[in-house]
């Protein structure tokens, strides 16, 4: 064969390993007894249940055997606890309690028994301030300021009797406050604590609701309505009243009847759903035209009744960061993307699941990093760009016809999550991976030029593409791939020259040994021989045996 002449400042192979970290997005669930009528023996826990692992229950976290009635869940990734509220009692409504979960440990750091009662409360994304309502069942009319770490009172915001549901903005400057005592939803300066403006008046009484990620948009559901509400929040104005079509009857409107208890904006904020507890199972609208359209009914989902029983089903909805599944209270898991059931959550005790206190927590390395919500609120207003790094293969890279090229990326989301990363040669997909580590091999790869990048898409679809990594993959000849430094008085190779970096200097000083030798590795691993030479052609060696150094 004919020996290959190489020059010592030669390309290199990279081939760092893949990344181990793995994010999981989990669905934690509250139980306790007397969570509604007809579960009075069920163990206080959270249930935690795998959303990519077709919603298995990996663990079960007790809570204390005081926790009975529950309230409301939130919680917190920046400081990485979990709240819930509870009445901690079978039949007495007038008192409360919060309870503050660590999320990495599980262990209760502390709880505290409020002045009066508690209800379904919520956390700023800092962590920092926790707004309780007094109880929906006491005429208090005031919220309980908390800090988030210590669970001391810091102020209290006064709006109506009968304080019941609690939402902030995902930018965490605003608070909206909900009571039965008025057909207002107070909105709340989180920075002062006080109340900036008064949306409504709503048609009757209003029950639970949520906004959008701009926090501009409020979904109110009322009595005697199936169907919700749309105000806008900079005027405080009601702008239209949805509901499904004449054959699913409305209740008498003097009836005072609560026969929608929980809606959901879906993250891309293309669609409200609302329960219907008279007609047992969900309405679809599409409200992509707001505001300057009314939204449209589009369809009608049958879900089950659940236990007899327990009054008015499904009597809440639940959902995901990324709006990929609802779960109405009685826990069938809906795809919003196929609008069809595909699954039922089931408990430790083997039963199906009965909740309307559940949100999901994504964890990385054992720590949670985002924090969904117990409404389903939209995100598309403040949407952040994903970011996506390559990591494999190094730019420049040089591989060996046919060639396997690993490619490899890190992607994350601040305010959301990855739905999936893809890999391009120029224009041309290559691969795509829809879960962490975004990982694969683009096999038989033939000699020629590429521009490698990696695209990430977030669960409401905003698009990041990374820097371009070039790569060549010789012809199906033979190739020197890198050079290793040798110390020849051990015949191992020198720590940080395996391989040696384009364009090396050696600091002979800095070295264990001057006996050095250069080792030329080769694809494939074996040649005829290998030429060693400087720039002149009379200066050179051949290695016709391996190793060729």
């Amino acid at each position: 064969m004919k020996p290959l002449k190489v020059c010592l400042l030669f390309g290199i192979l990279a081939a760092p390993a893949f990344a181990q970290s793995t994010e999981k997005h989990y669905l934690y669930v509250g139980r306790a007894p007397k969570d509604r009528d007809g579960f009075r023996d069920l163990v206080p826990s959270l249930e935690v249940h795998d959303i990519d692992d077709d919603h298995r229950l990996v663990k079960v976290i007790p809570l204390p055997s005081g926790v009975k009635n529950l309230r409301g869940i939130c919680a917190s990734a920046a400081t990485k606890r979990l709240y819930v509220s509870h009445y901690g009692h079978d039949t007495r409504t007038d008192i409360g309690k919060v309870l503050c979960l660590d999320l990495v440990t599980n262990h209760v750091l502390w709880e505290k028994t409020m002045p009066a009662a508690v209800d379904r409360g919520a956390i700023t994304p800092d962590g920092k301030k926790l707004y309780m309502p007094s109880g929906e069942s006491v005429p208090t009319d005031y919220w309980y300021v908390l800090d988030g770490a210590t669970g001391n009172e810091i102020a209290r915001i006064h709006h109506a009797s009968e304080t019941h549901n609690t939402l902030v903005s995902l930018d965490g400057t605003r608070a909206f406050l909900q009571a039965f005592g008025s057909k207002y939803v107070a909105l709340v300066d989180t920075s002062t604590n006080r109340v900036i403006r008064h949306i409504g008046a709503f048609s009757d009484t209003p029950r639970p609701f949520t906004i959008n990620g701009k926090g501009t948009l409020l979904f109110q559901n009322v009595n005697d309505l199936i169907g919700f509400q749309v105000a806008d929040v900079a005027s405080g104005h009601v702008l239209y009243t949805a509901k499904p079509p004449s054959s699913y009857a409305q209740p008498d409107p003097n009836s005072n009847k609560v026969v929608s208890h929980g809606i959901a904006l879906r993250a891309d904020e293309k669609e409200v759903w609302v329960v219907d507890q008279r007609h047992i199972g969900l309405h679809v609208f599409d409200v992509s035209g707001l505001p300057g359209s009314a939204p449209v009914w589009r369809k009608f989902i049958k879900t089950r009744s659940g236990t007899p029983e327990i009054y008015g089903q499904p009597g809440w909805i639940m959902s995901t960061i990324d709006g990929r599944y609802f779960y109405p209270e009685t826990c069938e898991i809906v795809d919003t993307a196929t609008k069809s059931i595909v699954g039922q959550l089931k408990g430790a005790n083997g039963r199906l699941t009965h909740s309307r206190f559940a949100l999901e927590i994504d964890f990385l390395n054992g720590a949670p990093v985002r924090c969904g919500d117990q409404f389903g609120v939209g995100r598309a207003g403040s949407n952040a760009a994903p970011t996506v790094r390559f990591t494999q293969p190094a730019d420049d890279a040089v591989f060996h016809a046919p060639a396997d090229i690993p490619l490899s990326a890190t992607a994350g989301d601040a305010d959301g999550t990855i739905r999936k990363v893809e890999f391009f040669n120029g224009s041309t997909l290559v691969a795509t991976e829809n879960y962490s580590p975004y990982q694969t091999v683009w096999n038989d790869v033939p000699a020629g030029s590429y521009r490698l990048t990696a695209r990430a898409t977030d669960n409401l679809g905003r698009t990041t593409t990374s820097a371009a990594v070039d790569v060549t993959v010789t012809g199906g000849g033979q190739s020197v791939l890198s050079f290793t430094l040798i110390d020849a008085d051990t015949e191992q190779p020198v720590p940080g020259y395996n391989p040696m970096a384009n364009g090396s200097t050696l600091n002979l000083s800095a070295l264990p040994t001057r006996h050095l030798n250069i080792r030329a590795n080769t694809s494939p691993s074996t040649v005829g021989s290998v030429r060693f030479g400087y720039d002149s052609d009379s200066d050179y060696r051949v290695e016709g045996g391996t190793p060729y150094a």
